[in-house]
């Protein structure tokens, strides 16, 4: 439970930062709070594929990703925020390469959440990219945006997944060395593919008009899509008040 009230005062103060700034500060105020959290969780990140570098190497305690924060599931929101961010970014900053930078922070940070095991994060995740969906203007951009820069990130998460040496407590310094340095150039090339992405989507969508009748009605079919996966939601989980209580279980589970 303190763990959640941690993580809920994280939350908080990020988006009373936000929602205390001016309207036009807003979009520069958001960037810098991602490269802010995309360095945090890169180096989170980095302790466990440079465990011979960073000293931090603990298969025990390091199990699940916590350092330099102190708590998996703070980082793991921490982490599931930025990413959340990062696409808000790529859809609105004015500037292109702002974008490209925004939309190659995806992979460190889907591959930070995935080593934290927090089941919390990705329902958090989840239920952030709902409500951006829902709420945003240019909802058919960013929808479009979510699903180009999601390949890259989901494919970091699942090569993340595989090796045995990162994923098991009892693997060696030297075996998670190796298998963490060849993860971390695989990551670079990711985020290469991230951002060349970007660029070409950015391309295509100046170049492209979709008239506004059809952003209309693509953005009424996502909101009443968004409503009947919610009510389902709620059938199948009970109400708010149980989704409330599974919701704390999961970031108190073990992985």
């Amino acid at each position: 439970m303190l763990e959640l009230e941690r993580t809920l005062l994280v939350l908080a103060g990020v988006t009373a930062v936000i929602a205390l700034a001016r309207r036009e500060h807003v979009p520069r105020l958001a960037g810098l709070i991602l490269a802010s959290i995309t360095v945090v969780s890169t180096y989170a990140l980095a302790t466990r594929l440079f465990p011979d570098r960073l000293g931090s190497y603990d298969p025990v305690a390091g199990y699940r990703l916590s350092d330099p924060v102190g708590y998996w599931n703070t980082l793991g929101i921490f982490a599931a925020m930025g990413a959340l961010l990062a696409v808000g970014v790529a859809v609105d900053a004015k500037t292109r390469w702002v974008r490209a930078g925004a939309a190659g922070s995806l992979v460190p940070l889907a591959a930070t959440v995935y080593y934290t095991y927090s089941r919390g994060s990705w329902l958090a995740l989840a239920f952030g990219m709902g409500v951006l969906v829902a709420f945003t203007p240019r909802r058919l951009r960013t929808v479009a945006t979510t699903l180009v820069l999601a390949g890259p990130a989901a494919l970091g998460v699942l090569l993340a997944s595989r090796p045995y040496a990162l994923t098991h407590d009892d693997a060696s310094l030297a075996q998670s060395s190796t298998a963490g340095h060849r993860l971390a150039a695989l990551l670079v090339v990711l985020i290469a593919a991230e951002v060349g992405l970007m660029l070409v989507l950015d391309l295509l969508q100046r170049r492209i008009a979709v008239p506004r009748a059809v952003r209309l009605a693509c953005g009424t079919a996502l909101v009443v899509v968004l409503l009947v996966v919610l009510a389902g939601v709620f059938m199948r989980e009970g109400g708010p008040v149980s989704m409330t209580r599974h919701a704390r279980n999961a970031f108190s589970a073990s992985p």
